[in-house]
């Protein structure tokens, strides 16, 4: 399990190590992450250093956060196609934040929702990208920047 950054993660949607889950809400995690790579142009060059660093195994948190991470860049970079990508990233995740789907509600939760923070000045702008779902969630339990 990644490391906790201080204050956020966990909190709301909770840390769960992958061998304390029933086998299917470790596959739901882990088919969730999928269907975001499988959705986001490059996230498969994202998932391909996952892989090569975690020898092979999906570890369906990290990489959530690692996603998170890259989109939130994307989104600062304001690149060609970027706005597009991210719209997709948060359109995919928005589809799968079922809280009748364990594995996959936690995941987002944990791995995109509780790193927000991560968007600074970008927080407000991403906030907006959210469905309804995920923005009901991120009101409930906001993971606002440091000011």
């Amino acid at each position: 399990v990644r490391p906790a950054p201080q204050g956020c993660l966990g909190h709301h949607f909770g840390v769960v190590r992958m061998m304390d889950l029933p086998d299917h809400e470790r596959l739901e995690a882990i088919d969730c992450v999928r269907s975001v790579v499988d959705a986001v142009p490059g996230a498969h060059d994202l998932l391909e250093e996952h892989l090569a660093y975690n020898h092979g195994e999906v570890l369906p948190w990290v990489l959530m956060a690692d996603l998170t991470s890259w989109i939130i860049g994307l989104d600062r970079s304001q690149g060609v196609g970027s706005s597009d990508t991210v719209d997709t990233f948060f359109a995919t995740l928005e589809r799968n934040f079922d809280p009748l789907a364990p594995g996959s509600y936690n995941v987002i939760g944990v791995g995109c929702l509780e790193n927000l923070d991560e968007a600074c000045d970008r927080y407000e702008g991403i906030i907006a990208r959210l469905g309804p779902r995920m923005s009901s969630a991120e009101r409930q339990h906001p993971h606002r920047p440091p000011t």
